[in-house]
């Protein structure tokens, strides 16, 4: 019986708040949803693309 992906997901806002990652504490960073661990993931180390962030 698969399960409903709705039951896991929750916002960025929600992460962010469960983690202590907030606004200024990644300053201004894209933050990229990871369907694996269903959570959010910080998109580049220092100014580039590191796919091993997902």
């Amino acid at each position: 019986m698969p399960i409903s992906n709705r039951a896991f997901l929750f916002s960025l806002a929600d992460w962010q708040a469960a983690s202590s990652q907030d606004g200024s504490s990644i300053e201004g960073e894209q933050y990229l949803y990871d369907r694996v661990n269903n959570d959010f993931d910080v998109q580049s180390q220092y100014g580039r693309w590191d796919p091993g962030t997902q």
